[in-house]
């Protein structure tokens, strides 16, 4: 995501102060920061003691060789951002949840907390002094005395309206242009795509767009990017929270649509595109018809916070951008505590937390919303009844009254998570919930198969998360009855299936003939795969191989073949390797699939066809006839020892389909194997014994 274009976070950024201004050095910071925390985590989450609050890690952030802000993070979970310049608020932002953005992340997110920087700048250079309130909220958080902070509970918040943690990379980019230097060969997405995308998951509307549009890109090699919104049945139920690797693409397919219809300028650096066209695309593509775009340098501070409040209030998130120095960013504000709001940047989760909305001393960041983001269907929501199949491997579903709405008294509605198909094989299905609050004689059952006969793992009412459950087959039936008095805001759950391992360690293959494949069998093969065989059977000279199906994805899923310790090639997409011929008495190939897609995979089949002198010496005057044979084969030898002997006749999979062992013989063995039943093909007979080892083919005809 390296520069993501478009519009930057205005995160950050409170009012300032007067008196003299002043560098804040980072004992001073820390000491705020751990106050600031202890104070609002007793305020706004769950309460925790003073000895409590340990700080893990500090970084500085400098802007011409002078700290700007300092992050700290603590080891109950979260951050704080505070600022290093006494004339600004003290608190820019802060998180009870994950840590300060680092490595890769950090990149990124320094890209957007520029705008902090360039807000310190701007107090520095034009010499802005702390004003009293600012100087009263310093003085307030470097106190000593604990007693003094305040941990009273704030009733002024709404916790995050979104769930979802997604990202504009790898794989939410799969169906966006192919590029060699973008994340997984695809470039990003854009933050304005993938904020718009966010909230109409969080809506889970529309069903199927309106129209299709078309535009090429300003970098020309990728081609015209075109949608069909109309035609296309969003798959909300395989849309979580956090993307599975084995099902990304509705994902996917959302930020896509949602890209195009923007015309995003796609870079495998970052991907951009602007926020005041997104109400007009809402409208024309999507049946968001009421939705407003309006810029924050257009009104007061105070009012700006009440159109932010007066849409969170009613559970409907905003869209979100602002821009800096660095260029800008778009994500969701969906919460609020006092008057710091929640963000969630479109990073997988990472930098999401509470900022403040402040320009300071004339300084403007750019800072707009998309606000009235709703759909605008009369009959919306879509509340459930009768039985829904979901035929997902992992996704998420709902009541269907939405994130506003109740669900409707005197539902009766369920669900058969039934994932099963021709492609992918099903081991079990687990399920837990995101949301669940169901009024009093209210239940929500589910059921260990598809009907309610089979049996229930669980019955729920009331308003705690169900724990998780996992079925014993691959079908798994949820079933919701309310009565006609209660009532609640419902249920979100997800769900995933667990697949068998196909492909995994090494195989070791000694017989002299035999097919195998890649694990899956009639299925597809499972994406993640690494598995190794090594054919080896005992005195085999020549091994050929052949490929009798071979279909991989391109590029992505490999297949290596080595002769011995030589490789004789690397093979991947559809076209039939071999075959080969090797000489080094063991072959070795080795499979290898990406974490994403799954394709019907491989099947080898090989075959040794040789006597070494070893067996030249152990069995004298061998003679196999006929050959072919249609009724009976002869075998014939000759043993200079005593020994015992074993012979088999193999069949291309391996299977032993004659097998005769002779104790303790030594002279002239005439052996005749009965093949009049036996299926027409080619088989590999075996003959064995202390002194040394035989192979030779035969057909049956």
């Amino acid at each position: 995501m390296k520069k993501i274009l478009l519009l930057t976070l205005s995160l950050v950024v409170f009012a300032f102060s007067s008196g003299m201004a002043g560098i804040v050095n980072k004992e001073d910071a820390r000491k705020v920061a751990i106050n600031a925390y202890y104070e609002k985590v007793n305020q706004y989450d769950q309460g925790i003691s003073f000895t409590d609050v340990i700080v893990t890690y500090e970084h500085t952030t400098n802007h011409n060789g002078i700290p700007a802000y300092y992050a700290f993070d603590f080891t109950a979970g979260g951050f704080m951002i505070i600022s290093a310049d006494d004339a600004y608020d003290p608190i820019i932002g802060y998180s009870f949840k994950g840590d300060y953005p680092k490595g890769e992340h950090a990149y990124v997110y320094s890209s957007y907390m520029q705008g902090f920087v360039d807000q310190i700048a701007y107090i520095r250079e034009n010499n802005i002094q702390p004003d009293e309130a600012i100087a009263s909220d310093w003085k307030h958080l470097l106190t000593d005395e604990i007693s003094g902070l305040n941990t009273f509970r704030d009733p002024k918040d709404v916790d995050p309206l979104l769930t979802s943690t997604w990202n504009q990379d790898s794989p939410y980019n799969l169906m966006c242009p192919e590029d060699g230097g973008g994340s997984g060969g695809h470039v990003y997405v854009g933050c304005v795509a993938t904020a718009m995308s966010a909230i109409m998951h969080y809506y889970r509307y529309p069903i199927n767009g309106t129209g299709d549009h078309c535009y090429t890109p300003g970098n020309l090699s990728y081609g015209v990017q075109c949608a069909d919104f109309e035609n296309t049945y969003y798959e909300w139920n395989g849309m979580m929270d956090d993307i599975n690797s084995r099902n990304p693409m509705p994902i996917a397919e959302l930020g896509y649509h949602c890209a195009v219809s923007v015309n995003m300028n796609f870079g495998p650096d970052g991907s951009g595109s602007y926020s005041f066209i997104v109400p007009n695309r809402l409208n024309a593509f999507w049946r968001y018809n009421n939705s407003v775009y309006l810029e924050k340098s257009s009104y007061s501070l105070t009012s700006w916070i009440a159109i932010l409040k007066g849409d969170i209030d009613i559970d409907r998130p905003l869209y979100y951008s602002g821009s800096s120095t660095s260029g800008g960013h778009a994500f969701v504000c969906d919460g609020y505590q006092g008057d710091n709001f929640h963000f969630n940047f479109g990073w997988s989760g990472y930098g999401n937390g509470y900022y403040s909305l402040n320009d300071v001393g004339g300084f403007y960041m750019g800072q707009a919303c998309v606000k009235s983001f709703y759909p605008s269907d009369p009959a919306y929501p879509y509340f459930a009844s009768g039985l829904e199949v979901i035929t997902q491997t992992s996704g998420q579903f709902t009541d269907g009254s939405g994130p506003i709405e109740d669900y409707q008294a005197n539902t009766d509605a369920s669900w058969l998570i039934d994932p099963q198909n021709a492609e992918d094989s099903i081991t079990d299905i687990t399920i837990y919930f995101v949301e669940f609050d169901l009024g009093s004689g209210d239940f929500l059952r589910i059921y260990d198969g598809e009907t309610t006969s089979a049996p229930m793992l669980g019955e729920y009412t009331g308003s705690t998360l169900p724990s998780q459950l996992t079925s014993t087959g691959n079908k798994l039936l949820i079933t919701l009855n309310t009565d006609g008095s209660g009532h609640g805001t419902g249920f979100k759950a997800e769900f995933f299936s667990d697949f068998p391992t196909y492909c995994a360690g090494i195989v070791e293959l000694t017989d002299p003939v035999g097919t195998f494949d890649d694990g899956s069998g009639s299925f597809h093969y499972a994406p993640g795969a690494t598995c190794m065989f090594r054919i080896e059977p005992a005195y085999a000279n020549t091994i050929t191989v052949h490929f009798n199906y071979f279909e991989t994805e391109e590029g992505k899923d490999f297949v290596k073949v080595f002769n011995g310790n030589t490789q004789l090639g690397t093979f991947s997409g559809d076209d039939i390797p071999g075959p080969f011929v090797c000489d080094e008495g063991f072959v070795f190939i080795t499979f290898s699939s990406n974490s994403l897609n799954n394709y019907p995979g491989w099947e080898v089949t090989y075959e040794i066809d040789n006597v070494g002198v070893e067996e030249q010496e152990a069995f004298t005057q061998l003679d196999i006839f006929p050959n072919p044979a249609t009724d009976a084969l002869n075998v014939n030898f000759n043993l200079d020892n005593t020994q015992t002997v074993e012979i088999r006749l193999v069949n291309v999979t391996g299977e032993a389909i004659y097998n005769n062992v002779l104790s303790n013989v030594t002279g002239q063995i005439n052996n005749r194997i009965d093949v009049s039943n036996f299926a027409k093909g080619i088989y590999i007979l075996n003959i064995s014994g202390a002194e040394g080892s035989v192979n030779k083919k035969v057909i049956i005809k």
